[in-house]
This record gives structure tokens, sequence and C-alpha cells, in this order.
């Protein structure tokens, strides 16, 4: 596998022209619709697919958000699908030959107050009921776990205790992320078009490329329909 600092595979930098018509048109190339694109190839063969975004694939909140990926959620279902996507994630490098710096170092939430403490227990409770991997670790164990954590009594919010899921983790750098998203839509499916807007006001009828920044005045292309 490729490591994150090795150079990029070329079909991550590819600029395919829009067609004419695709079996599907999906709008915006973040983590949904890259993943909706790879997961409609290789769950479903679907592979006539366009992705068209406005800015670079993968730029929006997918290279801002905080990394993290757990799933010690309190309700039933956020949990579900939430465990799905981490179990996901432990195959995805993999599954992508692409090093998508994805670490299952755990993920500690501090508890500093006695309320905390209670809403954390419960959390625990519930994760185990679901089969999610969730404990809950006084103070001294919080230490064992983290020795960078002051856990003295002396601090102004001193720790009570924490929420611990091991199999959590965070996948960084963002550019990273976003390559490898990038590579799991270009490898999959034929038309990852950024720097395209979608005009009309009920369908997407035409793709509009901006191959020159800061264009005020960019080029329409071909008629570009889904279905």
């Amino acid at each position: 596998m490729p490591t994150a600092f090795s150079a990029h595979p070329e079909h991550l930098w590819r600029e395919p022209e829009p067609k004419a018509a695709y079996d599907v048109v999906i709008v915006g190339g973040g983590g949904h619709g890259l993943a909706t694109a790879y997961y409609l190839a290789h769950e479903f063969g679907i592979r006539n697919v366009a992705v068209l975004e406005r800015g670079w694939l993968a730029g929006g909140n997918m290279a801002r958000n905080t990394t993290i990926i757990r799933s010690n959620y309190l309700s039933e279902a956020s949990a579900a699908i939430y465990e799905h996507a981490l179990t996901l994630w432990e195959g995805l490098a993999e599954a992508l030959d692409y090093d998508l710096m994805f670490s299952q170092r755990g993920v500690l939430n501090l508890a500093h107050t006695p309320q905390e403490v209670r809403e954390s227990v419960r959390r625990v409770g519930a994760n185990r009921l679901s089969g999610i991997d969730a404990h809950w670790l006084d103070p001294q164990e919080v230490a064992k776990v983290c020795p960078i954590v002051d856990v003295s009594p002396a601090r102004r919010y001193p720790v009570l205790g924490a929420t611990f899921q091991p199999r959590a983790g965070r996948s960084a750098p963002t550019r990273s992320r976003a390559g490898g998203s990038g590579s799991a839509g270009s490898l999959l499916s034929p038309s990852p078009i950024s720097g395209c807007t979608s005009a009309t006001s009920a369908h997407w009828r035409y793709c509009c490329p901006i191959r020159s920044r800061p264009s005020p005045d960019p080029t329409t292309r071909s008629p570009c329909s889904a279905g």
C-alpha cells in the first residue's frame, strides 16, 4: 500500500470532460458525494456516474472537520450508523490501496462534574448494550491511557473519569483523507468533475467547468443529464 507521503496516483488529477448523459449525476464532490459514487460502483456496479463539484474534490467540510472517527453515541440509531461507518473505515485503506492515515488510538471523553459523570456512565451503558466497545475509566485509569492528562484533584476542573472507546481514532491530515476519497471516486467512477457548477432550477442540465480562476464568466459546456 502506498504511504501517505508517497506521490498521489495520477488518476486523482485527471479532469474528464462532461458527457451528455450519465446513469447517475451526483451534485457535490465532498465526502458524501464521493462515497456515494464509490459505493454505487463497488456495491452495485453502477460506473456511469458524474460527480459535479463547484470547487475541488473534498474541499469543504471534509477538509476542515475534527477528523475523529468514533461510534460511542448515546442514541441507538446514531450509534448503529456510526458503528457501521467505523467498520467501513477499518477496511477502507486496504480496499483503496491508499494510506488514509487512519489511526485507531482510541478516544477519551473527560468528565469534570457529577452531572457529566452521570451522563457519561449512562452513555457507556447504552453503548455496551448495542455491542459497542465502550468503557468507563476512573482518573487513575485515564492517566494510564493518556499520561499527559493531569488527573490531580487540585485542578480547578478535576478529571472525575472518562468514557473510552479503544477502536475509535482519527484520519489525518485532511489532504490524505481527501486524496483517499478522490481515489475512491476516481477509481470506480469515470467522471469526478471539479471546478464545475450546475445550472437550471429543476434539473442539472448544464455542466460549467471553470478552467481558469478567477474567471467571472465561465463557459457553459455540453448539456449533462441523468437517467
